[in-house]
């Protein structure tokens, strides 16, 4: 998920390139059969799993990348 050093992690002048679609499908599916929601059952599970999964994302690296892109499929027929 994003272009990295030769250790697996990013360093301080690189892009770190996240597949928007694959992070929210992933976190769509945990949390599936307990998802959160609001008190006025508005569904926040994704919200929360995405952030706080990027932010992990972010936490791992050795270095912050100097920039960060979070990309998603465009609206219409892809390749996958």
């Amino acid at each position: 998920a994003g272009t990295s050093g030769s250790n697996g992690t990013a360093s301080a002048d690189e892009l770190l390139i996240v597949d928007g679609n694959h992070l929210a499908r992933k976190v769509f599916h945990r949390h599936e059969k307990r998802p959160l929601q609001t008190t006025d059952g508005t569904p926040t599970s994704v919200t929360h799993g995405f952030v706080s999964d990027l932010l992990k994302l972010l936490r791992q690296q050795q270095q912050r990348p100097k920039a960060l892109a979070v990309v998603f499929d465009s609206n219409g027929p892809t390749w996958r």
